[in-house]
């Protein structure tokens, strides 16, 4: 596998420098450059590239459509560590909405008169 990726990096690298748009003035090269930095993008993750080739092998099948969407878009972040920090978040407004509460009745109460007289004595 360190193979594949160090021939697939060395391949990635000549092909760009020769279709890059600054130093190959071919129309289309602009248009290649792009596909090789996808084709790149794709090969160099072992994810992606299992999901490719499993497309590859496998092209009617609907579940290689799903495995190669899943390998781009999945969630990068463990659901327990979203739930974890929206819990918290939680947890943080109802406190500050509590606190902001407090200072708003009591100084509701402070204006009372009860409460002026109570001190006043």
């Amino acid at each position: 596998a360190e193979y594949m990726g160090n021939e697939i990096k060395k391949a990635y690298r000549r092909m760009s420098i020769q279709w890059h748009p600054d130093k190959n003035k071919d129309p289309k090269a602009l248009n290649v450059w792009r596909d090789l930095a996808n084709a790149y993008e794709i090969l160099s993750d072992a994810t992606k590239r299992e999901a490719y080739d499993y497309f590859l092998a496998n092209p009617d099948s609907y579940y290689a459509a799903y495995r190669g969407m899943r390998a781009v878009y999945d969630t990068q972040t463990h659901p327990l560590t979203v739930l974890v920090g929206t819990i918290l978040l939680i947890s943080l407004l109802q406190y500050v909405n509590m606190v902001w509460k407090y200072k708003y009745y009591r100084n509701l109460v402070q204006k009372t008169r009860q409460f002026k007289q109570t001190f006043d004595t």
